[in-house]
């Protein structure tokens, strides 16, 4: 009897939660229709919350239509705060399974994803990178090609500045199965090479090579691209102590072997003096930061 009763109370006390789950869910999504962006941050945030390592929920999230309100508020959010809270909220719906990530991507998460990596707000760039790292898996195209496209723009400063915002969520998507391969069939070896001739994108553009380029068929790609020549190039126009030096150092010291051995000999050997000159040249106390 005692065991029965409590199975009962078990039973009773998962309902209450579940219907006050759902009830959270239903509030939720009438406040991300607010046009008040104070009441759409809430909003998402709960969802997040409730979501949050906890696949179940996220799935009756989804059920209940929250993905179309999520991105409209990640789209057309009433302050960029509302708007970081809705890409949150769907990087943790979105992320506990494939089908989970088809309804967050065909809900039309990508599109304002990357719109939000032009935002000059640290947080706004990495849950908009954390977003395309959970739509990339289910729509390769629809992130890698804009990324790449975006990377390789570099005419006007505005221009580089996303440029570099690109090449660091390209970096970040580096991690993924077969992510690196089609950012290089997409381009984003010539990409890259003019994201490092750039100043305002130099830096990202080689942290996105150092990530790309541990892969031996992305590294052929981005040889064959000039992105080791570029490197070289633009260690010789950097100065020891910019911010930039550390990056462009490590990304041709750790992949330099790799990108080499897939050189034409006329190119690996004008690259090698260059590098071999510019890394002579810069003090690595200057590149660290100490004192000499």
């Amino acid at each position: 009897m005692r065991r029965r009763g409590a199975a009962t109370m078990l039973r009773a006390a998962l309902l209450c939660t579940l219907a006050s789950a759902s009830d959270e869910v239903a509030r939720s999504l009438t406040q991300l229709q607010s046009r008040d962006g104070r009441q759409q941050t809430q909003a998402a945030r709960r969802l997040q919350d409730l979501s949050y390592e906890d696949p179940r929920a996220a799935a009756r999230i989804l059920e209940e239509g929250a993905a179309p309100h999520l991105v409209e508020v990640l789209t057309n959010g009433a302050s960029l705060q509302a708007k970081v809270a809705a890409a949150g909220a769907l990087v943790d719906v979105g992320g506990h399974g494939t089908s989970l990530r088809l309804e967050v991507t065909r809900a039309g998460a990508v599109e304002p994803a990357i719109a939000l990596l032009d935002r000059d707000d640290d947080a706004a760039r990495e849950v908009a990178a954390g977003l395309l790292v959970v739509a990339a898996p289910v729509a390769r195209a629809a992130v890698v090609v804009p990324l790449v496209k975006m990377c390789g723009d570099t005419s006007t400063k505005a221009s580089q500045i996303r440029a570099g915002n690109a090449a660091w969520a390209l970096s970040r998507l580096a991690d993924l199965p077969g992510l690196p391969l089609s950012m290089a069939r997409a381009g984003a070896g010539e990409a890259l090479k003019n994201a490092l001739g750039a100043p305002r994108a130099r830096r990202r553009a080689a942290d996105a090579v150092t990530a790309l380029a541990a892969d031996e068929g992305v590294a052929r790609e981005l040889s064959d691209a000039g992105c080791g020549a570029a490197l070289a190039r633009a260690l010789e126009r950097t100065s020891a102590t910019s911010d930039d030096m550390f990056s462009l150092v490590s990304a041709l010291a750790v992949r330099l072997r790799c990108l080499m051995s897939v050189t034409p000999r006329h190119r690996r050997d004008a690259t090698s003096r260059a590098a071999t000159q510019a890394l002579a040249e810069a003090d690595p106390r200057d590149c660290l930061g100490e004192e000499k």
